[in-house]
């Protein structure tokens, strides 16, 4: 029995969700919300933001309806909240119109107090007739940055919204919510969406527990295979930037028996939810896809994430990387790549198909923001600094000293001198009148003719042949120069070459450039397999458990326990319900679904192993989210 106070929805973390504490900005969101103020929350994956406006549904008077632009994520949300004993609904094209009559008439009879919508059935005529029944008390916009065409993931259909919200002629709450938002988005949402006067909170978006490596192997698939084994029986996903390499990887893999699926658009939509539930279900360990695949899929063991190919910006490698990790484990994010990784997404850009192949229509100061983004990539792919520091700083977000949990921090480099050819790659641009990319710049310096230019000629430059270095050596200090901003790029698809003011400080000879060379490149820490670090025979039989009830009730296994849940049984050994309470998400619904059956494999383990549990017992403690 929840007790109507002031700490009503402390009691409601617990009762339904089981957990005894907030995790940093849920509380202020969920107080925010129910004093009836607008909210917008920048937090990253794995922040718990379902929570923010999952609990005060619960309290506030009327109907909540969550507007979320992804099939998967809503259905599985609802599955969630069911299994802690919260009735909440969905409608979206998977749905007959008869069915989404029941499931209207269901929330009319306030049977349900949260219903998840796409944004393609807001403005539907059974959608509005039903809005002008309802008493809504709040309006929330899941992956809000979908609404901002500055975004990485604009959505055209996120464009209704405001409509929608003009209909309602009641008062509302607004709360939005997104992973992934620069200064420009967080703009655009608060002016699309008209929040009014929104408490903004952002969390930043560092995930400590994720280690960050970027890798340019001469013969990728062989790195891959020597990599893959530093993962055994771990979930991960394998993001490929074509459907031709999702099957030469899934190929290659399944030839060495590894337990793989492939997804990506051009797969019958059965193939890919077949697919996808396969890995949700945990009955295959590896998702090799493009990016097609991930987004809305709340599957919180995934050990790592490999990006095959460079993606298309930070924004979006953020997003794909933070699959990895969701429950707080440590987790890997490895970019493996490569020069030809630009090439490829310069071209995705001047075609723009969508993933299933459709044309899109790009207007050209989106295209010219496509290149933006993808020079930053290229920069974050290249750059010596902490990888961490290079990535937050994109974000906004400033972090003080480096991680020390990435490949630049681990990697043992040596500091070298190239100050003269630094200064000989200036002068040679200054002097092409800054007019030309890197690889002419580079052809120049080395003495090589280009015929295609022989009208400018580039022989007659004091800067013609003036260097001895290696091409590949010049092309690395090219893009040493650009990431410490003595160069910046020009243009789009073609980009030429520019001097910053601060070039001319080592032309003058006034600065001296040190690069550091990597003497000895540290492999990717190997991750301990996903078992609780006492008990791995109990932690399986429990993991077994969960399997079978997963499937029973057709649901995927993390909606029973997370992985953390299940190490937190190792650690505790519960043996009475009171005890088996105290367990890291496990509330009043789940104690009364499977407390019962839990308990029964954790006594007969203890039996077994005649293990001694007065000291455990007495240890036991609540955990912290």
């Amino acid at each position: 029995m929840i007790k109507k106070d002031g700490n009503m929805y402390k009691q409601i973390l617990k009762q339904h969700f089981g957990y005894d504490t907030f995790r940093n900005g849920q509380e202020i969101a969920i107080t925010t919300i129910l004093a009836k103020q607008d909210f917008l929350g920048i937090m990253p994956t794995g922040a718990g933001k379902s929570i923010c406006y999952q609990i005060p549904a619960l309290l506030l008077e009327g109907i909540t309806i969550v507007i979320s632009p992804l099939i998967s994520l809503m259905q599985d949300q609802v599955y969630n909240l069911r299994q802690l004993g919260i009735e909440a609904t969905f409608i979206n094209s998977t749905l007959t119109p008869a069915d989404i009559s029941v499931q209207l008439n269901k929330v009319i009879n306030g049977q349900c107090k949260i219903l998840y919508v796409t944004p393609e059935r807001l403005m539907t005529p059974m959608f509005i007739q039903f809005a002008a029944k309802c008493a809504i008390s709040m309006i929330t916009i899941d992956e809000a940055h979908c609404i901002s065409q500055w975004g990485n993931d604009f959505r055209p259909e996120y464009k209704v919204i405001p409509d929608f919200i003009n209909r309602i002629q009641q008062k509302v709450i607004l709360s939005a919510f997104t992973a992934t938002a620069t200064a420009q988005v967080k703009d655009d949402i608060i002016e699309l969406l008209k929040l009014n006067c929104p408490r903004v909170v952002t969390l930043g978006f560092d995930r400590p527990n994720l280690y960050f490596s970027v890798v340019k192997p001469k013969k990728k698939m062989a790195y891959l295979f020597d990599l893959i084994t530093s993962f055994p029986n771990q979930s991960g996903i394998i993001y490929c930037n074509s459907r031709k390499n999702v099957q030469e990887v899934y190929d290659k893999l399944k030839g060495k028996n590894y337990s793989v699926g492939m997804y990506h658009g051009g797969l019958h939509s059965v193939e890919r939810k077949n697919i996808q539930n396969s890995f949700i279900q945990d009955e295959i360990d590896i998702m090799i896809a493009t990016l097609a695949f991930g987004m809305g899929i709340d599957k919180s063991n995934v050990s790592f994430v490999i990006h095959y190919n460079m993606p298309k910006d930070i924004e979006s490698y953020y997003q794909e990387a933070g699959r990895a990790g969701r429950d707080g484990s440590e987790a890997k994010c490895i970019l493996l790549y490569s020069a030809q990784d630009v090439s490829a997404q310069k071209w995705l850009i001047e075609h723009n198909n969508d993933e299933f192949g459709n044309p899109i229509e790009i207007a050209p100061h989106i295209k010219a923001q496509q290149y933006k983004r993808l020079n930053d990539m290229e920069n974050y792919s290249n750059s010596t600094k902490c990888l961490r520091k290079v990535m937050l700083g994109y974000f906004g977000e400033i972090l003080q000293d480096d991680c020390n949990n990435c490949s630049n921090c681990n990697n043992i480099t040596e500091q070298t001198d190239v100050t003269v050819e630094a200064q000989k790659i200036l002068s040679c641009i200054y002097r092409m009148k800054q007019k030309f990319g890197a690889s002419v710049v580079i052809k120049v310096l080395k003495g090589k003719s280009i015929a295609k230019y022989a009208a400018y000629k580039f022989e007659t430059l004091t800067t013609f042949g003036i260097s001895d270095m290696p091409e590949k050596v010049l092309d690395q200090i090219v893009k040493y120069l650009i990431c410490e901003n003595y160069i910046y790029k020009e243009g789009t698809r073609y980009p030429v070459l520019k001097l910053t003011t601060t070039a001319i400080d080592v032309l003058k000879g006034n600065v001296k450039i040190t690069m550091p060379i990597v003497i000895n490149e540290k492999r990717t820490p190997i991750i301990k397999e996903s078992v609780s670090h006492e008990h791995p025979i109990l932690f399986e039989q429990l993991r077994q458990l969960r399997k079978e009830i997963a499937q029973l009730n057709k649901i995927p296994p993390y909606v029973v326990f997370e992985d953390k849940a299940l190490i937190s049984m190792c650690q505790q050994l519960p043996q009475t319900p009171n005890q088996f309470i105290n367990v890291f998400g496990v509330g009043t619904k789940k104690l009364e679904s499977y407390g019962e059956q839990f308990i029964s494999v954790i006594i007969d383990y203890c039996q077994q192993y005649e293990l001694n549990l007065e000291d455990k017992i007495a240890e036991a403690l609540p955990m912290q989210i």
